[in-house]
């Protein structure tokens, strides 16, 4: 159990032996840079070798521009089977704190998650891929279906 980022985080940690940013951390840092009155610097994470949270969805441009040599891993999934899982998962955990503390992240990137609006979600989704594959070259990314491999138990081991 668990989800596609939570096997990421996992993968590049125990199954690469990748110095890691917890999930909780990388997205408080994230969430703080959203809160900043100014540009925020986004070099937090210069003490690690890897970082996986929803919450860098936001940043991703900043991000690429702060860690040009860093290869990003793109974990990509079936829109229908997000979308079911997404709203799911937030009406089973909207008071946990894990949630909570993504819910600004979320928000900004889908809008309203109290009333869920499938055609508007599943647009903005996909014009986040889109985004991503527009600015990161071939040379420094990687697809990965982690949910799917999560789903089929894989779990951290790299294949």
């Amino acid at each position: 159990p668990g989800s596609g980022v939570e096997h990421l985080n996992a993968f590049f940690a125990e199954g690469l032996g990748l110095k890691t940013a917890g999930l909780d951390e990388t997205c408080a840092q994230l969430r703080n840079a959203m809160q900043m009155p100014v540009v925020p610097e986004f070099n937090k994470f210069d003490r690690f070798e890897a970082i996986a949270d929803e919450s860098v969805a936001v940043f991703y441009s900043e991000l690429i521009a702060t860690y040009p040599n860093a290869k990003v891993v793109v974990a990509v999934r079936d829109i229908d089977d997000w979308y079911d899982d997404f709203v799911q998962s937030a009406a089973a955990r909207v008071k946990d704190p894990h949630f909570l503390l993504r819910l600004p992240m979320y928000e900004y990137l889908l809008g309203s998650i109290d009333a869920p609006v499938e055609y508007v979600w599943k647009k903005r989704y996909a014009l986040f891929y889109e985004r991503l594959l527009g600015v990161l070259s071939r040379e420094r990314r990687k697809l990965m279906p982690v949910y799917s491999a999560a789903r089929a138990g894989l779990g951290t081991s790299p294949a």
